[in-house]
């Protein structure tokens, strides 16, 4: 048992420094306040015009490469889309 807990101890550390080191990147900051006023874009089902609030603490621990959609104005009449819109935001 003693292993395991050192083994688990390991782990969790070097998690935990991990986790620090993507907190004190200065790319966290940037990204959370690019990602926390709301965007306006182009529905690319019906081409109409809509404001989406993407969710900016995954983005910026994705650090940008995953966004998701927390918020759409368009929502909940078309809250069943397939969220194509977030590929404007990564060309």
């Amino acid at each position: 048992m003693n292993d395991l807990f050192v083994i688990e101890a390991i782990v969790g550390i070097g998690t935990l420094g991990g986790l620090l080191l993507t907190a004190a990147s200065p790319v966290v900051p940037r990204l959370l306040a690019k990602f926390r006023k709301p965007m306006s874009l182009i529905c690319p089902q019906d081409g109409k015009p809509t404001e989406v609030f993407i969710d900016a603490s995954h983005a910026a621990t994705t650090s940008g490469h995953k966004l998701r959609l927390q918020r759409c104005s368009r929502w909940p009449e078309e809250g069943a889309c397939d969220r194509g819109c977030i590929s404007q935001l990564t060309r």
